[in-house]
Order: structure tokens, then C-alpha cells, then sequence
């Protein structure tokens, strides 16, 4: 038997979240005082041990598994719910039906089930007030809008902090109930706007599936019998298997499962490393100037062959990659180290001619064929004496002609004003420089400092000098007209024989 202690807020202080509470209607009492805290707004009464108030005494039988529930909303109002009690709750005298609930207020009567005072002596009626078990009775007190006596200075301070805090957020919340009703007529408009407005245009053609259906049937069938599981009939049923791919060049259209490939999934791309350095290229390409062609520098150009592009930007795009572009066909924004090598030109001067493997001097020789007068100062990019491009018109290195080119700086061995193209050194057909230039061996040495300061060229190539080459454009070519009088390179032929030591390296009219 539980014995009766105190109950009231002044023997037992409240906590500072208390928003409601049940006191027992004496004091002292056996049973406990139902206060509910925030933030929890849902209680359960009851006789069974998961209730959040558990009323267990032994000789009662008046109270349920679950009596009851309370609950509370944003407000602070409470409200009861009877949960089909067997004898009921009666709120100020007045009992609820089973299943309903109503809204406490504040000095209401609560009683759960039958409660009565028990007969005692004139003497003992302050201690033996009701009958055991038949002692559930409650008044209910609210603090949603006033503070429960019993509570010190400092939770009355807490308390009040907290009261600014909910007012101010009951005020965010309606304003965010104000915006949701905008924001919902503002959907509504746009919605009915939209409706008012012409059908979107279709993604796809009407006749889009019948098309690929025929294709398909025409691709597949005669691939059923080898891949029964793979080919359905429908075509919006098929997957394409990437280990299906055949193993044979894309020139062979007589693959049937190389057609199917090629018209209902995607075949993949090769992407080709750098090129080796020195590699050696025979491929024939031409750049001319047209100014509404695409710009040299666009990643998306394919080198190669006669094209028309732009020269009269700076070159941004590496030379090595654009003979890898040459060799491979592909564009150059494909090439592995594009993305960074690019960021560090410019690589060439406008009009630099790609024959003459984009140097400082074909440009300039270049600009005067256009008409257009000389650049002011240039700085050097690719000068003729820091190339070295041997027989059959090999590729140099970005960043070795970067040294090459400090190199001259420091000793002196560039020209102090630009070349001009009637000034620019000329190359013979056999990589044979002037007649009035001293011969000089083939082979030089990186690091070598004596042909830079006697102002003999280190450029060593193999071109093929065709003093009025022009090629045969069609007249509604965006080239017909504005093609200059240029060199190529060729097909070269074989390394000249070596030397003996000693001896100079001459180039050869036979070879």
C-alpha cells in the first residue's frame, strides 16, 4: 500500500516546462500528481506499465489498461479523450461518452470511474478522506498563460525566456501559413497561365518509333539465330549488350552485328595517347586565313589536309597536339593533356604557317603576303633557331623550345627587332641552308651554345619547296581567292648516310 505523501506545488515544486497538470483534490494523497511538460503533447493514463501515468493501485478496479489520453495543441489547450472506458470519466460531474474527448479548462473536475468518501470518525476525516481505490478524483489547473506557483527566481526567469521564444515562433508560423496560401495562389496562376499557352512542341517525330522498328527488324533479323536472347521482336524491348561489339575495323559494313552496333547503341572512341617525341608525320595539312572560318584555337577543329580557319588570333592550342590531331583525326580537345596544355600558350603568332611548323618567321612572311603590317615588338615564340625538326618533318617539344628560346635570349642569338617575310631564312628542298651559309653537321647537341651565337639556324627540316604552290579550290570554296603563294611539306625521302668524323654533313642532290 502506498502511503500518502504531499502533492500540493508548494511541498513539491514543479518543473519550469510544466504546461498543465492534474492535482489530486487533497493533499496528502497516495497518489501522484499528472503533470504534463513540453515538449511532449501526448499523455496516456491507465492501469498498464507502458502508460506514461501508471495508476496501479490494487484495490481500485475502477481504472482501464488505458484509461485515457491527453493531449495538447499548439495553443496550450488540453484536451481529455475517454478510450471506451468501462466506468468512465466524468469532467465536472458530467461523464463522457466512450470515445469522446473534450477541452480542459482550468479548475475543472476530473474523476476516473466511482469515487467516494470513505465513513470515518470526526476526528480522522483530514486522513481517511476516500475509500481505497476509489480515490481518483482531480482538479485540473493550466499554465499555458500564467506560472505555476512553487517555482524559483531563476525558472520564472527561464520560463519567461522561453515565453518570448514560443511567441515568436507561433508568429513565424503564421507567417509561414500566410506564405503557403501565397505561394499556393501563386501556383494556381501559374498553372492556369501555362494551360491557356499552346502545346509544347514534340521532343521526337510522330513516325520516331515506326522508323526504328523497321530499322530494327531489318538489322535483327538475320542476327536472331546466332543470338536468340538478345533480339526481342519489340524494339523498345532491346538493350544493347556492350560485349557484343564485334571484333573487326568500323570500314566493315558487312558485319551485320557491326550495323546493329552502329545503329541502335554507341561504338566507342579511341583516344589515342601523346605522340612520342621527335614522332616522325608525312601527313599533308594547310591552314588558310579566312575570317569566317572557325578560329585555329577552337578545341573542336580537326587538323589535317587543305582546311580554312582563322589566323589572325594568337595560337592557343599546342603544335604538338595538333600534329597528334593530324595523325589521329581527331579533334584536338580529345588529346589526353589538351585541358592543361592549352592554359599555358600562346604557342604560335597569328598567321604562323603550319608547314613551316608554326614558326615566328612564316608568320611574319605570312602577314606580308596578306597585306597586313608587321607586328610591333613580338615576343619570340617558335623562331626558326629554336626549332629542330629533322627529316620527314618530326615534332618538337613545347617545352625544349621554351629552353631553346631562353637560351638565345641569354646569348644574344635572336634578331633585336622582328623578321620581316622578305628577310625570314629560306630552306631548301633538301634542309640545305643559303649558299653563303658555312656547312654544319646534321647532329647538335641540346645544350650546345656555338650555332647559337654565330647566328647560324638550328633548324634542321625536310620540305619540299614549291615556289608557286597554290592548291586547286573550287570557286565556291570559302578558300578560292585569298590562297597565297605557299610551301609544303611532302613526302620526304630516306635519311641521308652518315658522315665520316670529321668530315661535314652536306646534303646530298641525289638523296
Amino acid at each position: 500500500m502506498r502511503v500518502a505523501q504531499p502533492c500540493d506545488f508548494t511541498s513539491v515544486p514543479p518543473h519550469p516546462l510544466i504546461y498543465a497538470s492534474l492535482v489530486p483534490s487533497r493533499s496528502p494523497h497516495r497518489l501522484r500528481r499528472i503533470d504534463l511538460h513540453k515538449p511532449q503533447t501526448k499523455y496516456t493514463v491507465g492501469r498498464g506499465p507502458l502508460n506514461d501515468f501508471v495508476l496501479d493501485e490494487d484495490r481500485s478496479g475502477q481504472i482501464d489498461w488505458t484509461h485515457c489520453t491527453l493531449l495538447a495543441d499548439e495553443e496550450g489547450n488540453v484536451r481529455i479523450v475517454d478510450n471506451f472506458t468501462t466506468n468512465g470519466i466524468w469532467v465536472d460531474f458530467r461523464r463522457l461518452a466512450p470515445g469522446e474527448s473534450c477541452i480542459l479548462q482550468d479548475g475543472d473536475s476530473i474523476r476516473f470511474g466511482l469515487c467516494a468518501l470513505s465513513w470515518c470518525h470526526p476526528r480522522q476525516y483530514m486522513t481517511n478522506a476516500h475509500v481505497q481505490g476509489l480515490n481518483h478524483a482531480y482538479v485540473f489547473h493550466s499554465f499555458a498563460t500564467r506560472d505555476p506557483p512553487g517555482l524559483s527566481v531563476a525558472d520564472l526567469e527561464l520560463r519567461s525566456q522561453l515565453r518570448e521564444l514560443e511567441r515568436s515562433k507561433t508568429s513565424i508560423i503564421q507567417e509561414r501559413l500566410r506564405l503557403d496560401r501565397e505561394l499556393q495562389s501563386n501556383e494556381e496562376q501559374i498553372r492556369h497561365i501555362t494551360q491557356s499557352m499552346r502545346d509544347i512542341p514534340p521532343t521526337k517525330e510522330a513516325d520516331t518509333l515506326w522508323a526504328a522498328q523497321s530499322l530494327y527488324d531489318l538489322r535483327s533479323q538475320p542476327l536472331r539465330s546466332t543470338y536468340p536472347h538478345f533480339f526481342p521482336l519489340d524494339v523498345r524491348d532491346f538493350r544493347p549488350q556492350p560485349w557484343l561489339l564485334p571484333d573487326i575495323e568500323p570500314e566493315d559494313d558487312s558485319s551485320s552485328l557491326y550495323a546493329m552496333c552502329r545503329s541502335f547503341g554507341a561504338l566507342p572512341n579511341q583516344r589515342p595517347p601523346p605522340l612520342e617525341k621527335n614522332y616522325r608525320i608525312s601527313e599533308f595539312t594547310r591552314a588558310l586565313h579566312h575570317e569566317d572560318a572557325p578560329d585555329w584555337s577552337h578545341p573542336e577543329v580537326i587538323w589535317g589536309e587543305l582546311q580554312s580557319l582563322n589566323l589572325s588570333t594568337p595560337l592557343n592550342v599546342p603544335p604538338s597536339i595538333i600534329f597528334w590531331s593530324i595523325v589521329h583525326h581527331l579533334p584536338v580537345y580529345m588529346h589526353p593533356d589538351y585541358r592543361v596544355m592549352s592554359r599555358q600558350g600562346p604557342f604560335a603568332h597569328p598567321y604562323a604557317c603550319s608547314e613551316y611548323v608554326f614558326s615566328d618567321e612564316s608568320a611574319a612572311e605570312y602577314r606580308a603576303e596578306l597585306g597586313l603590317p608587321p607586328l610591333e615588338n613580338p615576343r619570340p615564340l617558335r623562331p626558326i633557331k629554336a626549332l629542330r625538326v629533322m627529316e620527314g618533318r618530326t615534332i618538337t617539344d613545347e617545352g625544349y623550345i621554351a629552353e631553346r628560346v631562353a637560351l638565345l635570349h641569354s646569348t644574344g642569338g635572336l634578331p633585336p627587332k622582328p623578321i620581316s617575310g622578305s628577310s625570314a631564312p629560306k630552306i631548301s628542298a633538301r634542309g640545305e641552308e643559303p649558299p653563303n651559309t658555312p656547312p654544319r653537321s646534321l647532329k647538335h647537341s641540346r645544350s650546345s651554345n656555338e650555332d647559337l651565337t654565330t647566328g647560324v639556324s638550328a633548324i634542321e627540316v625536310g620540305v619540299d619547296v614549291a615556289s608557286s604552290f597554290t592548291p586547286d579550290v573550287a570557286p565556291g570554296h570559302p578558300t578560292a581567292g585569298c590562297a597565297p603563294k605557299r610551301r609544303r611539306i611532302s613526302q620526304l625521302p630516306s635519311p641521308r648516310p652518315s658522315t665520316p668524323s670529321g668530315a661535314p654533313a652536306v646534303a646530298s642532290d641525289n638523296a
